[in-house]
């Protein structure tokens, strides 16, 4: 994954259930270049191509505000994570 798309991504990781801007990610995700709030989308749009094997709804845009990735993690009766890892699924 591109140095732009993996900061993006770490991001939206650390908000994982949050809105984050695109104003607020042009700020966070500026690596080598200067980004644009257009240049996040095109951005965020590659991400899902790359990702698109794992989930296809791992980013939600949510209109006018922003980008979010829902993220829940399986705990099993223990407390400690499922083997199989996380569990992309759509927050309410």
């Amino acid at each position: 994954m591109p140095k732009a798309e993996a900061k993006l991504f770490s991001v939206l990781l650390a908000h994982a259930g949050e809105v984050v801007s695109s104003n607020e990610l042009v700020i966070e995700c500026t690596v080598d270049e200067q980004l644009t709030p257009s240049a996040i989308k095109v951005r965020v749009g590659r991400m899902r191509a790359l990702l698109e094997p794992l989930c296809s709804t791992i980013i939600e845009t949510c209109r006018g505000q922003g980008f979010r990735i829902p993220l829940s993690v399986l705990v099993e009766d223990d407390g400690e994570p499922e083997a199989s890892g996380m569990n992309w699924s759509r927050a309410a």
